[in-house]
């Protein structure tokens, strides 16, 4: 028999502290996108940067009016919809893959849904791929979450705090197979660790 791996008899250790997260009283569902297109979603979760709540709420308003109800694919002009640069960028790169692979989000989103019923993990890197970030970001791992419904693991600075010192991975592709391996749902303690790190996104995002 294969001798489990460190990271696992880590994770083993601290599973006591991981169940008390995702304990039914503790148990959260992700809201904050409720009844938004694929297209509003992935802006608003662009827009989800690093700022206290009644900022990053103005930022997401300013850009769901720049969209104006339109599908990703359907933006040809300059984007200049957010503070940061990679923001815009991640506007533009997404809207000139739809544009080239002649979809709209909804067609694509829709389809990722479908792939990740058979393989999660090639769901979410094609959505990274498509959105110009092979290796993911926080943002696009909250598209993926609370969106697409697809095992994920946003990670911030906080966060990413609160997993070292349950001596846990800090990388989402680890975090997602060791939920996996303890039958854990990735986007459950994902958020339940978001609550517990940062009651500020905690407003928004449960």
């Amino acid at each position: 028999m294969t001798e489990a791996s460190p990271a696992c008899k880590q994770f083993r250790s601290k599973a006591d502290d991981l169940s008390k997260l995702v304990e039914p009283t503790n148990r959260t569902v992700a809201t904050w996108l409720d009844g938004r297109s694929f297209s509003d979603a992935f802006v608003i979760c662009i827009g989800a940067g690093p700022w206290k709540e009644k900022r990053r709420q103005a930022v997401q308003g300013t850009a769901l009016l720049a969209l104006n109800n339109r599908d990703l694919s359907e933006v040809t002009e300059q984007v200049d919809w957010y503070p940061l640069s990679w923001e815009n960028r991640a506007i533009v790169v997404m809207a000139a893959y739809l544009q080239e692979a002649n979809r709209t989000m909804d067609f694509f989103c829709a389809g990722l849904k479908r792939v990740a019923k058979r393989e999660s993990l090639m769901a979410r890197m094609q959505f990274y791929e498509a959105a110009g970030s092979p290796n993911g970001t926080k943002v696009l791992a909250l598209f993926c979450r609370d969106v697409l419904h697809i095992p994920s693991f946003p990670i911030d600075r906080h966060v990413k705090r609160n997993l070292v010192k349950l001596g846990l991975p800090v990388h989402e592709d680890a975090m997602v197979k060791l939920c996996a391996a303890k039958c854990f749902d990735a986007c459950e303690v994902a958020r339940a660790m978001v609550i517990s790190a940062n009651p500020d996104w905690s407003k928004q995002l449960c």
